[in-house]
């Protein structure tokens, strides 16, 4: 059996200096992090930023991207502004802050590194993987999360 292309890493984006996903502050909790926040907040903050790569998004076209009202989205935005992570004026685009660009890093990074393992060493085809590593992302520990990426970094350098 042939080996398999070798696919680097996608690592777009890199969390500011000596900032890690543990010790982002959690905007819906005082004290707590960012892996206390729901899935439908992380899930908004994802959608957002890819989209918007550092441009202001419709709430339309989130509406669009995640197949939920507008209404939904509306209700979603003001949350997410209310909690200091996005900014909106009234009829405008909705602009991640500083903190909500963070955070959706963060989340978009721990996707795309289990979407790559599971692509890369168990061949998963590629919108399953896209699919799946959303779903694993929500549920794996900072431990297991942090050997996965270890094993993929190894992966890649030993082949």
């Amino acid at each position: 059996m042939t080996q398999p292309p070798v696919r680097h890493i996608r690592l777009l984006f890199a969390l500011p200096v000596g900032v890690t996903e543990k010790n982002i502050p959690n905007p819906m909790k005082d004290g707590g992090t960012m892996a206390e926040l729901s899935p439908a907040a992380k899930e908004y903050l994802r959608v957002i930023y890819m989209l918007g790569q550092g441009a202001g998004v419709r709430s339309v076209d989130v509406a669009a991207e995640l197949g939920v009202s507008k209404p939904s989205v509306n209700k979603a935005i003001r949350i997410l502004v209310s909690q200091g992570l996005a900014e909106q004026e009234r009829y405008a685009s909705v602009f991640l802050t500083p903190k909500g660009i963070c955070m959706a890093q963060s989340f978009w990074k721990k996707e795309d590194i289990i979407r790559s393992l599971l692509e890369d060493i168990f061949e998963v085809a590629t919108e399953e993987a896209r699919r799946d590593a959303k779903r694993i992302a929500e549920v794996v520990g900072e431990g297991t999360f942090e050997k996965m990426r270890m094993y993929l970094n190894n992966f890649h350098y030993n082949n």
